[in-house]
């Protein structure tokens, strides 16, 4: 519970102190008649960038049966940044497959592949 709470308050705190001052200033800049900061669009993206890998591990739940013991014992925790990395490689995959149109339609299969056989083999642990 503690991962998820950690995630989603990063999560929360990119959304506050980041994306939403930045849109804030774009509208702004805007109503002003004058050119925009990017800066502002470049640090608010890559804040969205970041929740959106930060959307599947932070779905992990520290009951489920490879994480019921105590987290500071080093195979747990292997197991967490596994659970982690594999959400990362699927949420590569559903991104890539948002963008499927900038590739003729196609989407490697791969991150989505590293992202199911990593958490088989957690769940096979």
């Amino acid at each position: 519970m503690e991962f998820g709470a950690m995630l989603g308050t990063i999560m929360a705190a990119n959304v506050f102190f980041v994306i939403i001052p930045g849109q804030r200033e774009l509208v702004r800049a805007k109503r002003e008649d004058r050119a925009p900061d990017p800066t502002h669009a470049i640090s608010a993206k890559l804040r969205s960038t970041h929740n959106t890998y930060f959307t599947l591990p932070g779905a992990v739940r520290d009951d489920q049966p490879p994480l019921r013991h105590d987290l500071r014992c080093t195979p747990k925790l292997l197991v967490l940044v596994a659970i982690c990395a594999a959400g990362v490689w699927l949420r590569l995959y559903f991104v890539a497959r948002h963008k499927a149109h900038e590739r003729n339609g196609r989407t490697s299969p791969l991150p989505a592949a590293l992202g199911v056989l990593t958490l088989a083999g957690v769940r096979s642990h």
